[in-house]
């Protein structure tokens, strides 16, 4: 990320991403659990583990459950190992941790030193049954669609395209996988993986939606908790998904007016530098509605394409999410010029797309998780959400509706509604919450606090976007103090941007 300083970009990089791991070479002696882990990259160690596509028949059809681990460089004084999750939900982390691994371990060496560090695929994602429900073309089609869903055409074309992908994932995977694809049973796969590790505890790091995921673990396994760190909380609401849709706006809105007035208060900001707060929220929004965001891809007289509205959101999000306000501003600059790529490759980063024009299948697994974690009310259609986007008057509505306008009527329910989160005997969680963050709203750091009932620490990183690992000393400082002794208190409540 270009606004960060080299260490934080490869942080971004690493925390969020990983590199293939195979199952080549002769196996490993097993640890206490029975797992074989085969040698894998040199120094890294892979092991694939079989889970139940439902715990309710744990004796049926299983699954493949990929695993990548990283020794602790100091064995000698190993404590145990740190399960790493990235979010999403469904981003994958197994298949590219090696190529960052050496930039991640020198910002979090006395950690490194004395954890193996382990990631997994959620169940549907990577290389775990990962969900193949449409082609790369259905995908290009779904970024050109009217996801703000502001017009009749809008909800039929957004309808057809749901219909079309459930029906891709129903042929893929089946009714019982897709049923089961919840944070629920995720956090049984994530027991299935301390049980792998041999550890009577779990140690775990969760970013974004990864926060809830250990919320959820916590909540199923309390006496299992040693060290969680949860980064950049979710609060999830299971019965209004829409109303959390209106919080995620109000955040991206909020993100966009600091980045307005950053800029209008600097001469030297490429983007209407020094001319005012007001004078950059307008030229941001002639942008956006005079020729860079339109539904129907308008050629520009240079032969290029212009950025989809979807396209034009989710570039906005994924600077937002940076918090790089120089590259930004150079980004919007370059596409009032005329030449909207840098925003198109955001997009395209975002959006999961590959260089080659492949997507790495990010988009059919948050549909389908998030369809099932975070539904809308019963009978809420296309239309509904339609008018209470346009009621938001909100700049962000479109970019905090995505994908979620694909999953309004979604086929496949939890057969029983979530355990309501609380882990009132679990050790005491490390909650990390960025003030200004522009996707996940500040109080649900504080909502997540509550609900856990157990103690928690909430740790403030008084910056912009997202996750705040990738953007201070302060905080991986307290969060190494943490897992290298989970019984003393943060050393502070904030951090300073």
């Amino acid at each position: 990320m270009r606004g960060a300083s080299a260490r934080g970009r490869a942080l971004v990089v690493a925390l969020a991403f990983a590199a293939a791991c195979s199952q080549d070479g002769a196996l490993v002696a097993s640890d206490r659990a029975g797992t074989a882990w085969a040698p894998c990259h040199e120094t890294f160690e892979c092991a694939t583990i079989r889970v139940p596509v439902d715990y309710g028949a744990p004796d049926g059809e299983t699954i493949p459950l990929a695993l990548i681990r990283a020794p602790a460089t100091d064995p000698e004084a190993r404590l145990g190992a740190i399960v790493v999750n990235p979010g999403g939900p469904g981003a994958a982390m197994v298949d590219r941790l090696v190529s960052e691994y050496g930039v991640l371990r020198l910002a979090f060496a006395r950690v490194f030193e004395r954890f193996d560090v382990v990631a997994f695929d959620w169940r549907g994602v990577g290389r775990s049954a990962p969900l193949r429900c449409v082609g790369d073309a259905f995908l290009d089609e779904v970024r050109s669609a009217g996801l703000g869903l502001a017009t009749p055409a809008d909800v039929a074309e957004t309808e057809r395209l749901a219909k079309a992908l459930a029906a891709g994932c129903r042929a893929s995977a089946g009714d019982a996988m897709l049923e089961g694809l919840h944070t629920e049973n995720a956090a049984r796969d994530l027991d299935r993986v301390r049980e792998a590790l041999g550890e009577p505890k779990l140690d775990y790091l969760g970013l974004s939606y990864g926060t809830w995921l250990g919320a959820t673990y916590a909540t199923l396994f309390p006496e299992r908790v040693r060290a969680f760190v949860l980064d950049t909380p979710v609060f999830a609401s299971p019965t209004d998904n829409a109303g959390r849709i209106e919080r995620r706006a109000a955040a991206h809105d909020a993100a966009l007016e600091r980045f307005f007035t950053a800029c209008g208060e600097d001469a030297s900001c490429p983007f209407h530098g020094g001319a005012g707060a007001g004078a950059v929220a307008d030229a941001f929004d002639a942008l956006f509605s005079g020729g860079v965001a339109r539904s129907d891809g308008v050629a520009r007289s240079d032969g290029g394409v212009a950025l989809t509205a979807v396209d034009a959101a989710l570039a906005v999000t994924g600077a937002l999410r940076a918090d790089d306000r120089d590259a930004f501003a150079v980004d919007l600059a370059a596409a009032e010029a005329g030449d909207a790529t840098a925003l198109r490759a955001r997009a395209d980063e975002a959006a999961g797309k590959r260089a080659d024009g492949t997507y790495d299948g990010a988009i059919e697994a948050l549909v389908a998780i998030g369809a099932l974690d975070l539904p809308f009310a019963e009978g809420t259609t296309a239309t509904d959400l339609g008018a209470r986007l346009a009621a938001l008057g909100s700049r962000s509505a479109l970019a905090a509706s995505i994908p979620w306008a694909l999953a309004i009527d979604w086929p496949w329910r939890r057969r029983a509604p979530a355990a309501p989160i609380a882990a009132p005997s679990a050790a005491p969680i490390l909650v990390v919450a960025t003030r200004h963050d522009p996707v996940t709203p500040y109080e649900d750091a504080a909502l997540l606090v509550k609900a856990l009932a157990n103690g928690s620490h909430l740790l403030t990183y008084e910056g912009g976007g997202h996750v705040a690992l990738f953007r201070s000393d302060c905080v991986r400082g307290i969060v190494a103090d943490y897992f290298l002794d989970p019984s003393r208190p943060p050393s502070s409540a904030t951090c300073a941007r």
